[in-house]
Formats: structure tokens, C-alpha cells, sequence
């Protein structure tokens, strides 16, 4: 219900065609981001636009453990990630649009950089000049400025990850994070 009428809402994700569809491990390392971004930035504090991070880092966001196969899904997911493009109607809020839920389209994810691979140009140039070659010694994480501004517009529930972490099945572990925050309006 909106506004006294039905409103058809949409949340699409779709996936890249040559990395493939964000499947379960996806999932898991969305949300892993996700936590990390969160426990990154001190109280009080914008999100900023990228995130540093490494493969042994992440694992222990998803709380799985450390592993070169696990690495190698990860890099994966990092690039399916960075390729899934989101299709909103009527879901998505904009800042300063409060009431105008229209359509859009958008990704997470601006660049996804990983070890040996260019440190993307929306980095700071005080971190380029860490590195002797500008590649990457670690992984980076560039926010989409669609997600950014929704993150510190505070449009956005924290998720309680333990309570993810013990629901069974990728369905219910997507399903909460989307659904959390309509409940939570609603009470």
C-alpha cells in the first residue's frame, strides 16, 4: 500500500555476461562488503567512496575459513558483484526525493580492483603513492555513487549478520535484508 493505492515494487538484479549471475557465495561476500563498510567507517562519519581490503579479511567477514579455494571464489564474486546491474521500481529512495520512488537503474560497485591489477583512478592519490608500480597489493572496493549516496543518506538497516549467518538457505539470507527494513518501518 502507498499513498492509499497498490504500488508494484521491483527489485531486479541481473548479471553480467561474462562473469556470470551473483549466486550464493555472492551473496555472502554483498553481505561480508557490506559489514565491512560498516565497521570501517568511525560513528558519525560519511561512508567514503572506496574500501581497502584483502581476501583473508572478507573471508572472515563471511566467517568462512581462510583457504586458496576460497580466495579463488571470492575473486570471482568480486567480479560478479561488480558486474550485476540493479533495476528499482519503486524500492530505491533518492536524498532529497523523499516521496518519489521512480525507476532506476545502477550498479553497487564502480571497480573492484584485486592484487597485481591497476588501483582504480577513483582512489585517492595519497594511496596511489603507496604503491612502487600502480597496482594493487591488496583488494579495492569502489562504491557506486548511487550506493553511496543511499548509505549516507541512511537509507539503509544495519544487519544483524549473526541472526544472517544462522538462517538456512540463500533465499532467507537475502530475503532478510531486504524485507528487515520495510518491517522496521512499519512498526
Amino acid at each position: 500500500q502507498y499513498k492509499g493505492g497498490e504500488v508494484e515494487r521491483i527489485w531486479e538484479i541481473s548479471g553480467n555476461t561474462k562473469y556470470g549471475f551473483p549466486g550464493p557465495t555472492a551473496v555472502e561476500l554483498d553481505m561480508a562488503i557490506t559489514k565491512l563498510i560498516n565497521e570501517k567507517t568511525p560513528k558519525g562519519e560519511a561512508v567514503r567512496k572506496w574500501y581497502k581490503t584483502n581476501y583473508e579479511e572478507l573471508a572472515e567477514y563471511m566467517g568462512l575459513t581462510k583457504s586458496g579455494h576460497l580466495f579463488n571464489y571470492i575473486k570471482k564474486d568480486l567480479y560478479k558483484l561488480w558486474g550485476a546491474g540493479i533495476v528499482s521500481k519503486k524500492t530505491f529512495k533518492q536524498k532529497g526525493k523523499e516521496q518519489q520512488w521512480g525507476e532506476l537503474a545502477f550498479h553497487k560497485y564502480d571497480a573492484v580492483a584485486i592484487k597485481g591489477e591497476s588501483i582504480p583512478v577513483q582512489v585517492d592519490e595519497e594511496e596511489h603513492k603507496k604503491s612502487k608500480d600502480g597496482k594493487a597489493e591488496q583488494v579495492y572496493i569502489v562504491l557506486s555513487d548511487i550506493y553511496l549516496e543511499n548509505l549516507n543518506a541512511h537509507y539503509t538497516k544495519k544487519i544483524n549478520y549473526e541472526l544472517v549467518k544462522q538462517l538456512h538457505g540463500i533465499k532467507l539470507k537475502r530475503m532478510y535484508p531486504l524485507l528487515s527494513f520495510q518491517f522496521s518501518n512499519h512498526m
